[in-house]
């Protein structure tokens, strides 16, 4: 029984270094404007230009992957077009 419980103590210590060295790649940005956070995988992707200046636009550095994070002030309640 010790050594299972050792074993599965040393998966899990195996599982959470691995993670948190992925977490570190995955800085937390936040927007001044809007308040809000996000993180992305600065490995996977680089900042690029958008027509939005509450969005950030990014794109993949190995193919042809695509995001953006954003926000606008709706007080009308006015429905969104799309991005």
């Amino acid at each position: 029984m010790t050594k299972l419980t050792l074993a599965c103590f040393l998966l899990l210590a195996i599982a959470f270094a691995s993670t948190s060295a992925d977490a570190r790649q995955w800085p937390t940005h936040q927007d001044p404007r809007f308040g809000f956070s996000y993180s992305y995988p600065v490995d996977m992707f680089v900042p690029t230009e958008g027509e939005r200046p509450s969005f950030y636009y990014f794109g993949s550095k190995e193919a042809d992957a695509k995001f953006l994070v954003g926000a606008w002030n709706n007080e009308e309640g006015t429905p969104s077009s799309g991005c």
